[in-house]
């Protein structure tokens, strides 16, 4: 950090808002009067990724343009791109437009027309840098912007040149109420700026990043006790001029990605920028607060170009529902055509019945709406059980309900909700019941407008059920609560539960302990709301490059169960699936010249090294090992095998080989398998000993395709470049004498190191161990070098 420069930084309070008339002479820039050009920023969120070029010092440049990206790649957002930046130490914007012409990269591509959004930063006051880059891009891309970050105060003190000592600079003595006086004069003079140069270009073209204000509200936040994982206000910085950590770096990046993008940072991942500081206690809470707090910065700042949602204004009288405003309709069966209603006052929260003809719909209007909309959809039985839509109108999602099965009223009732009154285009799925077979009726037929489905004891048609590969294709998450005596749970959930999954789609079932069909729901519905937000936000950013542009994606999980207490329903509940275990990635592709595909299940963070597992059969859910070893950062690998031959081919594996190590994976894998694919994976193992970190089996047979000689008769290789194995074996395993015993005997007279783990009284069945972690903590020990490329 002490070498970064402030140079010019002591001039900064010299800088005065200027403009230049044609002759190159200044003149006080004017303070209009009037709004600060709200209705000239973008109106709904960007989808499209931006190309970025970032400008400014060590308070913005040094770090916001890979953070920004690794945003927008958690949030879905494709192309985003860093078109290029300029780092100047302690630099004005005029610093960066001064740069000679053949080196001024900024300048270049805005004349170039390649940027759509400058993020700029000035120490300290505006200055006329900002308005010369404003018209350049302006006059190269008609909606080009300017993100221009204004600052928190370095050192504390607003004076010019620090003529204290920075060793006397306490971050932790300041107040909530001393920093806002602090800052305030600063924020006024950037906003004034800001607003002549907009009115000056007849538009809104420089939006301010309010990165100061969140900065404050985060050390208010700290000097109220109330942020997790930082204790004082100085762990924000590296140094008494205020140079930020990692939390401050993520902090100001969110609040660029919302004044860019227009939608809220609050669900995005963990940033790289926290990940990888080794900090255990910047995880997932705190990113959540930064990104609230920036939200919170963005949508009340008047020249930020984003503003919360507001509640929509629905035509006809509104009633009450469970104290969220309620608008009622009816739809004409036959026309489609809708006209609002008043609900009866005997009606109270519900519906009493139905008009020949007409169907009764209902939308309920939160307090405060969330970014883009979001929205609950249900058909059938209104107000009934209705904590998690309670729950989710408070989080700020709008409510909406049609009284019918699913068909051309519901397609009609999509598009008033979301052509009409701009609700989000993929809305969430209440379904109990019936209305769960409604709710997988419309949704299978629209698989692409849909964010999730929360089915509670659901009921679903065949013709559904044969669908359910678009649902999963398009990776539309579902969670099931069901009675473990609800006489449909084993012919609907059991059922969809179980094609969903070996669709590689990601479905999560919550059975609770002896009930019944009724009642439907939990008394507590944080777990499912919970669920329902998170499914507003992708799971993972862009593919690994390794998988190439033709690729499946599907989803990795656990089955294991869990039996879990809930107190507040007053029974346990058995738990399984993704929502509780987490997910990971899993892509297969082809490569050139090679018959069979390759899948690989993708760690959510990969160790250092890149260690894999290198196998031949298909990971089941079941498999414990892999599992453990995926939360331990391993790529587990599952190699071709072409359906025109007896098994795997060598040249092909030994290509995959190749393909991965130049991709960077590990040039020793694990190899693994079971049953007779343990076998192929010796096979290779074989042919390629100095290539092997160890070698994993469970009930192996040591019979190949890949080699004419055996492995059981051929270990020598193994034995003599070191590579230990492990076996766990059922003692009752048809094969454990013939294959485990006599690999044993030969491999330790041959020298080499043999591991066995005898499961007494199992035949070939259960594969896993029943306890992973000797396996694990062998396979660690044996790749702690290996790993390493």
């Amino acid at each position: 950090m002490k070498s970064r420069c402030f140079l010019g930084l002591l001039a900064a309070t010299a800088i005065a808002a200027f403009a230049h008339d044609a002759l190159g002479q200044q003149k006080p820039l004017p303070v209009p009067s009037g709004a600060d050009a709200k209705g000239s920023a973008q109106a709904s969120p960007i989808v499209k990724g931006q190309h970025v070029f970032t400008c400014g010092n060590s308070f913005h440049a040094w770090f916001v343009a890979p953070i920004l990206k690794d945003m927008a790649e958690g949030a879905g957002i494709k192309g985003h791109e860093i078109v290029g930046e300029s780092k100047i130490g302690g630099s004005l914007a005029i610093q960066h437009w001064d740069v000679s012409e053949d080196k001024n990269l900024a300048k270049a591509a805005l004349r170039a027309g390649k940027v759509d959004v400058l993020t700029l930063a000035c120490m300290l006051e505006p200055d006329h840098g900002i308005d010369k880059f404003a018209k350049l891009g302006l006059e190269h891309n008609p909606n080009f912007r300017i993100s221009l970050q204004e600052f928190w105060i370095p050192w504390d003190k607003f004076e010019w040149p620090f003529k204290g000592n920075p060793d006397s600079v306490d971050f932790n003595a300041a107040t909530a109420d001393g920093l806002q006086k602090l800052h305030a004069p600063y924020f006024k003079a950037m906003d004034d700026h800001v607003r002549t140069l907009n009115a000056g270009l007849g538009k809104q073209v420089v939006f301010v990043a309010p990165v100061g204000q969140a900065v404050v509200a985060l050390r208010e936040k700290i000097i109220a006790g109330q942020v997790p994982g930082i204790k004082t206000q100085s762990d924000l910085f590296t140094d008494k001029l205020g140079h930020p950590q990692p939390p401050v770096e993520a902090l100001v990046s969110f609040v660029h990605f919302a004044v860019i993008y227009g939608r809220t940072p609050v669900g995005l991942p963990l940033p790289a920028v926290l990940a990888r500081a080794n900090k255990p206690q910047w995880d997932d809470k705190l990113n959540r607060l930064l990104q609230e707090i920036a939200w919170e910065a963005v949508t009340h700042h008047p020249l930020s170009g984003v503003t919360a949602d507001t509640p929509e204004t629905f035509t006809g009288e509104k009633t009450s529902w469970h104290g969220f405003d309620r608008y009622d309709f009816l739809m004409d069966e036959e026309k489609l055509t809708l006209k609002p209603i008043k609900a009866g006052p005997d009606e109270k929260n519900g519906i009493n019945g139905q008009v020949k003809g007409q169907l009764r719909c209902v939308v309920v209007v939160p307090k405060e709406v969330a970014a883009g909309k979001p929205w609950s959809w249900r058909g059938y039985y209104f107000d009934h059980e209705p904590q998690a839509e309670i729950e989710l109108l408070k989080r700020g999602f709008h409510i909406g309900f049609i009284l019918s099965d699913a068909g051309k009223q519901w397609d009609a009732w999509y598009a008033f909700l979301t052509e009409k009154h701009g609700f989000s285009k993929k809305p969430a799925f209440v379904g109990m019941s019936r209305g769960g077979r409604n709710a997988f009726t419309w949704a299978t037929a629209n698989p692409d407008k849909v964010s999730c489905i929360y089915a509670d004891n659901p009921a679903i048609s065949r013709e559904s059920l044969m669908k359910l590969g678009d649902l999963a294709q398009h990776d539309v998450p579902l969670l099931h609560v069901c009675g473990s005596l609800d006489p449909i749970l084993g012919h609907h959930t059991l059922a969809i539960e179980s094609i969903y999954q070996q669709l590689g789609g990601r479905i999560s079932v919550m059975i609770k302990e002896g009930a019944a069909h009724h009642p439907h729901s939990l008394r507590d519905p944080t777990t499912i709301a919970d669920f329902i937000v998170a499914s507003l936000q992708p799971v993972s950013g862009t593919a690994p490059a390794f998988v190439g542009k033709g690729f499946t994606k599907s989803s990795f999980y656990s089955i294991e169960n869990s039996y879990r207490d809930f107190p507040k329903e007053e029974l346990h509940i058995t738990c399984r699936g993704p929502w509780f275990s987490g997910a990971n990635d899993r892509y297969e592709f082809r490569l050139d010249g090679i018959k069979g595909g390759v899948a690989v299940i993708v760690p959510k963070m990969a160790a250092p090294g890149m260690p894999w597992v290198f196998r031949a059969d298909f990971v089941t859910r079941d498999a414990v090992v892999d599992l453990a070893l995926l939360s331990k950062g391993f790529h587990i690998v599952t190699g071709p095998v072409p359906t025109d031959t007896n098994g795997p081919v060598l040249q092909q594996w030994n290509a995959v080989y190749k393909y991965l190590i130049d991709h960077g994976f590990s040039r020793k894998p694990v190899l693994e398998g079971a049953g007779g694919a343990a076998g192929e994976a010796y096979a290779w193992a074989i042919a390629n000993p100095d290539k092997v970190s160890c070698i994993y089996g469970e009930n192996p047979i040591l019979r190949s395709t890949m080699s004419k000689e055996q492995p059981l008769d051929n270990l020598a290789p193994l034995a003599k470049a070191g590579v230990p194995l492990l076996h766990v074996c059922g003692s009752l395993d048809p094969a454990f004498k013939s294959q485990t015993r006599v690999a044993e005997r030969r491999y330790r007279e041959l020298g080499g190191q043999i591991t066995i783990i005898e499961k007494e009284g199992e035949g070939h069945y259960p594969l896993a161990p029943k306890d992973r972690q000797p396996v694990v903590d062998f396979i660690l020990k044996n790749t702690d070098t290996a790993s390493k490329p």
